[in-house]
């Protein structure tokens, strides 16, 4: 009875074709897997290649300083100084003070020290105290000092000519 059991189990029947498409599938899979390794490896060979050669460039084209833009950069720095000045301020605070009795000639403002040097003419010691008091009151500036005066006759006008320094705010 033995060989009857054997006729009854199934036939396992792989055939050629079938084995030849396996086949053909890992051979395909394994060459794929190959081109795909060889295509990476070639991809970060170009990347190493192409920061090599943006970082040579950037060297080349660093612009060095010239003596022109230096220039430049220190006429903005007089340009941006001379627009924070408190320039309404202060022209406020000489038209308040300065009556008829005192005659402003010159005016020298110092923007990097923030100082003014105002110089002008008195009619008189009085005129020119209460003009030095006057500018000491006003918020705009801060440390009014007299410099220097003199006494100055002008055939029958006589007048006192006076030089002050004040901090601007």
């Amino acid at each position: 009875m033995e060989i009857s059991t054997r006729f009854l189990k199934p036939i396992h029947r792989t055939s050629a074709k079938f084995k030849f498409a396996i086949a053909c599938l890992i051979v395909t899979g394994v060459g794929l897997s190959t081109l795909i390794y060889q295509q990476r490896q070639q991809y970060e060979r170009m990347n190493v290649l192409l920061s090599a050669i943006q970082s040579s460039n950037e060297f080349k084209h660093r612009a060095t300083p010239k003596k022109s833009d230096a220039d430049d950069k220190k006429q903005w720095g007089v340009f941006k100084a001379e627009r924070s000045f408190p320039w309404p301020g202060i022209f406020e605070a000489m038209e308040d003070t300065a009556g008829n009795d005192i005659e402003l000639l010159e005016f020298e403002p110092a923007k990097s020290s923030r100082l003014i040097i105002l110089r002008g003419e008195a009619k008189d010691q009085a005129a020119l105290i209460h003009f030095i008091a006057a500018l000491s009151e006003k918020k705009q500036l801060k440390n009014v000092h007299l410099l220097h005066q003199q006494r100055i006759e002008r055939e029958r006008l006589i007048t006192t000519s006076f030089e002050i320094k004040a901090e601007v705010r």
